[in-house]
């Protein structure tokens, strides 16, 4: 139906047809015909600024995004400030540096290659 046709008017009609409803649905009989009721028509009879309004609150919900920030570190997450495993931490990575950490490994055979099967075990 085109809304230049549904109205508060069309709350009687309504109220008829839920009358018909059993009783199992009672609570969503009731909040249907609540809704409906003539002072709540508002939105039957101004549809546009009920969009507006709608866009507008969910714009004032998101500005609440533009100070979101996400923590990727496992120490803050996860672990109390102040402990001394997080002193420790970030002693090591403020000393250390955290990209490259190289590590080697010297073998020396007594005699023949080194990659031998007799040297290697």
């Amino acid at each position: 139906m085109p809304l230049a046709i549904l109205g508060c008017r069309q709350s009687k009609m309504l109220r008829c047809l839920l009358k018909r409803i059993p009783d199992s649905n009672a609570l969503v009989r009731h909040i249907t015909t609540f809704i409906y009721r003539p002072p709540f028509c508002f939105a039957q009879r101004h549809p546009f600024v009920t969009i507006a309004a709608g866009v507008i609150a969910a714009f004032l919900c998101l500005s609440g995004m533009t100070r979101y920030k996400t923590e990727d570190d496992p120490l803050k997450l996860w672990l109390p400030l102040g402990t001394d495993f997080t002193r420790h931490s970030e002693f090591l990575a403020d000393v250390f540096d955290e990209e490259e950490r190289w590590m080697s490994v010297v073998i020396i055979a007594e005699e023949g290659n080194v990659m031998s099967a007799e040297n290697l075990v």
